[in-house]
């Protein structure tokens, strides 16, 4: 597997990780290998930090400066800083209106008020007015990791209060609701 390219890599875990999503359990057979949740997060995780990696060393300054800016430092090591990216997990759901206009937001704000932050009643509402497949779950876009969502997306999953309702947030696929339910970081564990 180690002469298979990144988009090969990046191929092959999306398709297990649909077919783990729409099979809803933690194992299944193709042709005979056995595929499970923790090894395809395995692969998932040794993707993203050869990527974080790669992105890494590309954004370092020419002549050797280490950092971003003047007084930019940092105690830990690249390698471990790049660890802490691709341990970065959070848990969500969202509901998306897939049009970019102000009805859709407005739409979105009394959705929010009308839900709370009630898990429940989000994923109901997810279920009646999201526009993307994982309405099929209440919303639910499963366990991800930084660099997998719109930066928009992320910047909310992994910066704001978890157990809370975010948005409407805009990204390139319209606006969003964000219920974040988890998230752990090598920092302080789980939030």
């Amino acid at each position: 597997i180690d002469s298979v390219d990144t988009m090969t890599r990046l191929s092959m875990i999306a398709a297990l990780s649909l077919l783990l999503f729409t099979n809803q359990s933690n194992a299944f057979v193709i042709n005979r290998p056995h595929y499970s949740l923790s090894s395809i997060r395995l692969a998932n995780n040794t993707f993203l930090a050869a990527k974080a990696k790669k992105n890494k060393q590309k954004k370092r300054p020419a002549g050797g400066g280490g950092g971003f800016g003047a007084g930019a430092s940092s105690s830990k090591s690249p390698k471990e800083e790049e660890q802490d990216l691709s341990q970065k997990r959070a848990t969500a759901s969202h509901i998306l209106i897939k049009d970019d206009n102000t009805k859709s937001k407005d739409m979105l704000e009394d959705i929010k008020s009308e839900v709370g932050d009630d898990p429940a009643r989000f994923a109901q509402y997810a279920v009646q007015y999201s526009e993307c497949g994982s309405k099929a779950r209440g919303g639910s876009l499963g366990e991800f990791g930084i660099g997998q969502m719109a930066k928009e997306f992320e910047d909310v999953v992994f910066n704001e209060e978890v157990g809370k309702v975010h948005g409407p947030i805009q990204t390139q696929f319209g606006y969003h609701l964000i219920y974040i339910s988890e998230r752990t970081d090598p920092n302080n564990k789980m939030d």
